[in-house]
């Protein structure tokens, strides 16, 4: 199943996104997670957010 995100996916975005940090050894910044995730269900033209359901999880593809 492919959904586009918006902003009712917040909280499982950034759950995806301190899972990446914790991986990549980044530091979570919450607030500057919040304000580069927004444009991608605000404006196409800086790119679109999916969420894609599989055995896996969900995953964001941009």
């Amino acid at each position: 199943m492919q959904t586009r995100a918006n902003h009712q996916h917040l909280p499982l975005l950034l759950e995806r996104v301190v899972e990446c940090c914790v991986t990549e050894q980044h530091t979570f910044d919450a607030d500057r997670a919040t304000r580069t995730l927004a444009p991608l269900w605000e404006y196409d033209e800086l790119g679109v957010g999916y969420l894609i359901d599989d055995d896996q999880g969900y995953s964001v593809v941009t």
